[in-house]
Protein backbone atom coordinates (compact mmCIF):
# COMPACT_ATOMS: atom_id res chain seq x y z
CA UNK A 1 0.00 0.00 0.00
CA UNK A 2 1.61 3.47 -0.94
CA UNK A 3 1.65 5.97 1.53
CA UNK A 4 -1.67 7.20 2.53
CA UNK A 5 -3.21 10.66 3.53
CA UNK A 6 -5.98 9.64 5.81
CA UNK A 7 -5.27 6.34 7.05
CA UNK A 8 -8.45 6.15 9.39
CA UNK A 9 -10.14 6.04 6.58
CA UNK A 10 -8.43 3.47 4.86
CA UNK A 11 -7.78 0.73 8.07
CA UNK A 12 -11.43 1.39 8.82
CA UNK A 13 -12.71 -0.18 5.58
CA UNK A 14 -10.39 -2.94 6.13
CA UNK A 15 -11.07 -3.92 10.03
CA UNK A 16 -14.43 -3.91 9.11
CA UNK A 17 -14.67 -5.56 5.67
CA UNK A 18 -11.70 -7.91 6.00
CA UNK A 19 -11.97 -9.90 8.97
CA UNK A 20 -9.28 -12.30 8.16
CA UNK A 21 -6.95 -9.64 6.72
CA UNK A 22 -3.41 -10.00 8.24
CA UNK A 23 -0.22 -9.13 6.32
CA UNK A 24 0.36 -5.51 5.02
CA UNK A 25 2.94 -3.60 2.94
CA UNK A 26 3.28 0.35 3.73
CA UNK A 27 5.44 2.23 0.91
CA UNK A 28 5.80 5.34 2.73
CA UNK A 29 6.91 7.49 5.29
CA UNK A 30 6.08 6.00 8.59
CA UNK A 31 5.38 8.34 11.47
CA UNK A 32 3.82 7.87 14.70
CA UNK A 33 0.40 8.66 14.17
CA UNK A 34 -0.03 6.52 11.21
CA UNK A 35 1.35 3.68 13.71
CA UNK A 36 -1.32 4.54 16.46
CA UNK A 37 -4.28 4.32 13.94
CA UNK A 38 -2.92 1.25 12.82
CA UNK A 39 -2.33 -0.28 15.95
CA UNK A 40 -5.70 0.56 16.96
CA UNK A 41 -7.36 -0.62 13.61
CA UNK A 42 -5.67 -3.50 12.95
CA UNK A 43 -3.66 -4.90 15.86
CA UNK A 44 -4.10 -8.49 14.80
CA UNK A 45 -1.79 -8.22 11.86
CA UNK A 46 1.00 -10.62 11.84
CA UNK A 47 3.32 -9.76 9.05
CA UNK A 48 4.21 -5.82 8.18
CA UNK A 49 6.53 -4.94 5.47
CA UNK A 50 8.15 -1.38 5.70
CA UNK A 51 11.42 -1.71 3.71
CA UNK A 52 12.63 1.29 1.36
CA UNK A 53 10.74 3.78 3.90
CA UNK A 54 11.53 6.10 6.43
CA UNK A 55 10.47 5.30 10.18
CA UNK A 56 9.84 7.39 13.00
CA UNK A 57 11.79 5.48 15.87
CA UNK A 58 8.90 5.90 18.29
CA UNK A 59 6.41 4.54 15.53
CA UNK A 60 8.51 1.13 14.81
CA UNK A 61 8.63 0.96 19.03
CA UNK A 62 4.64 1.58 19.14
CA UNK A 63 4.62 -1.53 17.01
CA UNK A 64 6.69 -3.98 18.18
CA UNK A 65 5.46 -3.05 21.77
CA UNK A 66 1.56 -2.81 20.91
CA UNK A 67 1.06 -5.31 17.82
CA UNK A 68 1.02 -8.82 19.92
CA UNK A 69 -0.02 -10.96 16.99
CA UNK A 70 2.89 -9.31 15.04
CA UNK A 71 5.06 -12.66 13.84
CA UNK A 72 7.15 -10.95 11.28
CA UNK A 73 8.29 -7.00 10.50
CA UNK A 74 10.61 -6.30 7.56
CA UNK A 75 12.42 -2.62 7.87
CA UNK A 76 14.81 -3.92 5.11
CA UNK A 77 16.69 -0.65 3.70
CA UNK A 78 14.93 1.73 5.64
CA UNK A 79 16.17 4.33 7.92
CA UNK A 80 14.91 5.13 11.19
CA UNK A 81 14.45 9.03 12.32
CA UNK A 82 14.48 10.12 15.73
CA UNK A 83 13.14 13.37 16.20
CA UNK A 84 12.39 14.10 12.88
CA UNK A 85 15.74 15.01 12.00
CA UNK A 86 18.51 12.52 13.33
CA UNK A 87 19.00 9.43 11.36
CA UNK A 88 19.79 6.74 13.28
CA UNK A 89 22.73 4.47 12.08
CA UNK A 90 22.49 1.40 13.77
CA UNK A 91 19.65 -0.50 15.74
CA UNK A 92 19.79 0.12 19.52
CA UNK A 93 19.39 -2.75 22.35
CA UNK A 94 15.89 -1.85 23.14
CA UNK A 95 14.41 -2.18 19.61
CA UNK A 96 16.58 -5.30 19.25
CA UNK A 97 15.21 -6.59 22.93
CA UNK A 98 11.66 -5.76 21.62
CA UNK A 99 12.29 -6.97 18.36
CA UNK A 100 13.17 -10.49 20.07
CA UNK A 101 9.74 -11.95 20.59
CA UNK A 102 9.09 -12.26 16.28
CA UNK A 103 9.42 -15.25 14.73
CA UNK A 104 11.27 -12.76 12.08
CA UNK A 105 12.87 -9.53 12.42
CA UNK A 106 14.20 -8.86 8.50
CA UNK A 107 16.62 -5.56 8.64
CA UNK A 108 19.43 -3.69 6.44
CA UNK A 109 21.09 -0.89 7.30
CA UNK A 110 24.44 -1.33 4.99
CA UNK A 111 24.37 1.87 3.30
CA UNK A 112 28.29 1.57 2.50
CA UNK A 113 27.71 -1.83 0.27
CA UNK A 114 23.79 -2.11 -0.38
CA UNK A 115 22.36 -0.55 -3.13
CA UNK A 116 18.76 -0.63 -2.05
CA UNK A 117 19.71 1.17 1.12
CA UNK A 118 21.62 3.95 -0.45
CA UNK A 119 18.79 4.44 -2.85
CA UNK A 120 16.50 4.74 0.22
CA UNK A 121 18.88 7.43 1.50
CA UNK A 122 19.05 9.57 -1.75
CA UNK A 123 15.34 9.42 -2.05
CA UNK A 124 14.93 10.79 1.05
CA UNK A 125 12.96 7.59 2.65
CA UNK A 126 10.30 8.25 0.18
CA UNK A 127 11.43 5.57 -2.46
CA UNK A 128 10.93 6.75 -6.39
CA UNK A 129 10.71 3.89 -7.40
CA UNK A 130 9.98 5.24 -10.88
CA UNK A 131 13.40 6.22 -11.20
CA UNK A 132 14.56 2.15 -11.01
CA UNK A 133 13.89 -0.90 -12.74
CA UNK A 134 10.56 -1.65 -13.92
CA UNK A 135 9.00 -3.87 -11.12
CA UNK A 136 11.31 -3.36 -8.20
CA UNK A 137 8.59 -1.87 -5.92
CA UNK A 138 7.35 -5.61 -6.06
CA UNK A 139 10.27 -7.08 -4.41
CA UNK A 140 9.96 -8.14 -0.50
CA UNK A 141 11.98 -9.65 1.95
CA UNK A 142 8.90 -11.56 3.12
CA UNK A 143 7.72 -14.14 0.70
CA UNK A 144 4.46 -13.68 0.82
CA UNK A 145 4.49 -10.10 0.06
CA UNK A 146 6.86 -10.71 -3.04
CA UNK A 147 4.90 -9.99 -6.18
Amino acid sequence: MPSISKPYSVFSSIAMNCKNFRELKVMGPINLSFVQVLVQLLPDLKVISLRCNSIDQDALITILDKMESLEVLNISHSYLLRQETIIVKELDKTIMNKASKLKRFITCMERDTCVMCQRTEEDEGIMRWYKYEEGLWKADEVASLHL
